[in-house]
């Protein structure tokens, strides 16, 4: 190799991402979780770090980045011809696949259905259903999904007269629009010359993986965003393909915003995940700005006026969730260096901090693997005091930041466990079976499966074991990896653009997650999982 060559941009992304998950994989060789995101500071925390980590490090980059190239190389040699076939070689027609494939997995998650019913009801749900009955809405809970579940439930009770009759048809709609899109996404990849055999085995694989039709059947906002995150990633797939040619069309364009659109009220970190995307897409061919100038202006306008309407016409209605909600992170890196003993705080920042929560209780009550601890279970708490007084806690933050690197570093680190570790997970919101108890709803649950065949499928199913996020991530840039390496000279950079939806996701739990451990925030690394193997192949495929 030439010394100007390692310069190249798949050489560089390379080793950035080896050097970031050499990182990743050290600490958590280091790191202890109890299984409990509500264990104190003795029970989940990271060993000091020491010298020979470091060598550890720069190995475990060095065997990353060969890694990376071997995987590449192997995929470009052997595995392209497992999935790729000619377009000559389709067993049958788009429309009637998808057809089939809907039905598959009808009856495949049917089971599911008749077993939870009337659905599988999430603590969180509740605020979406109080705020659809009673017509006030805020955005604790995405304002969007609130007011879709409340069409759905307030016609279910029209229709049967109970509670249990609008949740069973929220959960039949959403089980129906998962169904449909993950046919077309079947469909879509059938479309893309895959081969037949391999869309076959991923056809078996969501029908028969409990997670997808749990996912289902659960009535939580996390399945209606994931799904928008995966059409968004589809929809990504084929810019690149196209080589951006399509959002020169007057419907590539309104596509692009529609999924904008779902993908940033649904959840309220979409406004991230498709900012950081457009950046991205922009960066790829703005040697191409002429041409798509009215793609240019068209995504700017969606999103600032969505910015405008989830910023300053949400605080304006008094529909904005609570600040306190956004301050995970940065609370529980305060707390660490309150709890730790090597904390070091001036008189100052003392002063502050003990006007928002009582000093001597963070010890005895910080979770590092769960930020709700600050806001829902000090027995001292001035909320409104903190929110009339944000600068100086910024400033505060940044104070305590500057005298504690490494605590606020372990302290993010033990927030984001789950999201970046490739063995630390739990069962903490991993799925959600039956309903959750309530005192205000009493909601009445039946196995309908049992009941009529005298076994319980609901217990035949459940998982033995978790899956932990942090290593789909992985899997998804091996995956992005694999592509850019193998991509033309020129277009290394443009490759970035398909799971930049991923990414972004991945980037704001990092940032912002409020539990440490929890699959449904990142169920859409779920869901893109059977794009992967085929992934590089499908935009190497021309």
């Amino acid at each position: 190799m030439k010394i100007k060559e390692i310069f190249q941009w798949k050489y560089l992304v390379s080793l950035l991402f080896s050097m970031i998950l050499a990182f990743f994989i050290t600490v958590d060789s280091k790191l202890v979780y109890s299984g409990n995101v509500f264990g104190l500071a003795t029970e989940n925390y990271i060993h000091p770090f020491k010298g020979e980590d470091v060598v550890i490090w720069l190995m475990l980059t060095i065997v990353c980045w060969c890694l990376c190239f071997c995987l590449a190389h192997l995929y470009q040699k052997y595995c392209k011809k497992l999935f790729i076939r000619s377009e000559q070689d389709a067993v049958f027609k788009p429309k009637k696949f998808f057809v089939c494939v809907s039905l598959i997995y009808l009856v495949a998650w049917l089971p599911y259905v008749i077993s939870y019913l009337p659905g599988s009801v999430y603590s969180d749900t509740y605020s979406s259903f109080e705020q659809a009955l009673s017509g006030i809405y805020y955005n604790h809970h995405p304002i969007l999904y609130s007011y879709l579940l409340g069409i759905f439930l307030k016609t279910g009770m029209k229709i049967g007269g109970t509670l249990e009759s609008g949740i069973l048809t929220c959960t039949l709609v959403q089980t129906v629009i998962m169904i449909l899109i993950m046919a077309y996404f079947s469909t879509w990849v059938y479309k893309k010359n895959v081969r037949f055999d391999y869309c076959v085995l991923m056809t078996a694989f969501i029908a028969l993986f409990p997670l997808f039709p749990f996912y289902a059947v659960a009535v939580w906002k996390d399945t209606p965003f994931s799904l928008a995150v995966l059409l968004y990633v589809l929809y990504s797939v084929d810019i690149a393909k196209s080589d951006g040619q399509i959002l020169k069309s007057f419907s590539g364009i309104i596509k692009y915003i529609v999924l904008t659109f779902f993908v940033c009220f649904l959840r309220n970190n979409g406004i991230y995940i498709c900012l950081f995307s457009f950046v991205i897409v922009t960066l790829a061919y703005w040697r191409q700005f002429r041409s798509l100038w009215k793609f240019e202006v068209c995504a700017v306008l969606t999103l600032i006026i969505t910015l405008i309407i989830q910023g300053p016409v949400y605080s304006a209605l008094k529909l904005s969730t609570e600040t306190v909600e956004s301050l995970g992170i940065t609370n529980q890196q305060i707390f660490a260096v309150f709890t730790s003993p090597e904390g070091e705080w001036s008189e100052e920042d003392e002063a502050f901090i003990s006007k928002v929560w009582n000093i001597e209780e963070i010890p005895q009550k910080y979770t590092p693997a769960l930020a709700d601890t600050p806001k829902l279970y000090m027995d001292w708490f001035d909320m409104f005091y903190l929110d009339d007084h944000l600068d100086e806690y910024f400033k505060t933050w940044m104070r305590l930041g500057l005298k504690n690197p490494g605590i606020y570093v372990e302290a993010w680190l033990m927030e984001t466990m789950s999201f970046w570790s490739l063995t630390h997970g739990g069962w903490e919101a991993y799925i959600q079976l039956g309903v959750w108890p309530n005192s205000m709803m009493e909601i009445e649950e039946r196995d309908l499966f049992h009941e009529v065949f005298g076994w319980s499928f609901g217990g035949t199913v459940q998982p033995d074991d978790y899956i932990v996020p942090g290593s789909l991530f992985w899997m998804a840039m091996f995956s992005m990896i694999i592509t850019v390496i193998n991509a033309p000279r020129g277009k290394n950079f443009k490759l970035l653009v398909p799971l930049s939806g991923v990414i972004a996701l991945w980037l704001t739990l990092m940032i912002a997650t409020p539990i440490a451990v929890s699959l449904r925030y990142a169920y859409a690394f779920v869901l893109v999982l059977p794009l992967l193997p085929v992934l590089p192949g499908i935009l190497d495929n021309n």
